[in-house]
């Protein structure tokens, strides 16, 4: 297994190791862990060939995954599910990341994933979180206890979050401009991760899909969790936060290479995604 990682949390983080009896062993869901976190900027794990699946839900701040090859930015009341055995990086994106997380295997686990994934659900827009998190506090205080009752009702628990998540992906009452076009904006995604250093704007994005400015941008945000200039920003700051690591390129310099016209745009941006300056973020760096 591949593992690197580095915590940078609050003090009133927690996790809950669940330990199995006997029982577990006929039941189709098992819980490893769940934790509570609130992230800083620094914490990330960068991980492959774990053979459990992880279920990450975003409470405030906001979370950056690489997962298949693609980008998601984990924003307030969305989930991301992921199955750890392929490659997957998430990290810290705002000052303050608060969320959630399980790690879970089992005959169910399979099953669930496959179903969702087929779908194109591993990013989800949670429409009832109040509903979510009491599933994972009750998960929660299950979890903490040991003995065939508790392996029961953990299992119990998992089967009804991801009901929650299957019944939800599958609802007609779910948007409906959401479920049609979006392989279309996954598509405008993986655009502005290969073109962010061009002059891209909003009308240009939708006209590639053939939509409205204004469709466009309530899908995308519908499908993303944030809106086309969020994400187009996001990429460009994520590349500078790179080119300022690795490169002895300006600050003047990096900001022409990752689509920034004028330098003060880009440091007033960085601050605001980052928390500090350019330099700054590169003097931590080194």
């Amino acid at each position: 297994m591949k593992l690197q990682y580095h915590y940078a949390l609050s003090g009133d983080s927690y996790d809950v190791r669940h330990t199995s009896g006997a029982i577990a062993k006929n039941l189709n869901f098992h819980v490893d862990s769940l934790g509570h976190y609130h992230a800083y900027p620094g914490y990330y794990t960068d991980r492959e060939g774990l053979d459990t699946y992880l279920l990450l839900f975003t409470l405030s701040g906001q979370g950056y995954l690489e997962y298949q090859e693609r980008e998601y930015f984990l924003t307030k009341d969305t989930a991301a599910l992921i199955s750890c055995s392929e490659h997957q990086f998430y990290r810290t994106e705002s000052e303050d990341w608060e969320f959630k997380y399980i790690h879970f295997y089992g005959s169910s686990a399979d099953k669930y994933y496959e179903m969702l994934r087929t779908q194109g659900a591993v990013f989800l827009n949670i429409s009832d979180p109040i509903r979510m998190n009491e599933l994972l506090k009750e998960l929660k205080s299950w979890a903490a206890k040991s003995g065939g009752s508790a392996d029961i009702r953990t299992a119990s628990t998992m089967e009804n979050i991801f009901a929650e998540l299957l019944v939800e992906q599958l609802n007609p009452k779910q948007d409906k401009a959401y479920i049609l076009h979006r392989k279309a904006i996954m598509e405008i995604t993986d655009y502005i991760q290969e073109h962010y250093q061009e002059d891209l704007t909003v009308d240009l994005l939708a006209d590639k899909v053939s939509m409205s400015k204004y469709y466009f941008i309530r899908v995308f945000k519908k499908a993303t969790g944030i809106s086309p200039y969020e994400y187009l920003k996001c990429c460009r700051i994520n590349e500078s936060k790179r080119l300022l690591k690795e490169t002895a390129y300006s600050v003047g310099q990096i900001a022409d290479m990752t689509g920034y016209k004028n330098v003060n745009i880009y440091i007033q941006n960085f601050k605001q995604c980052v928390g500090t300056t350019p330099l700054r973020y590169r003097k931590k760096a080194v």
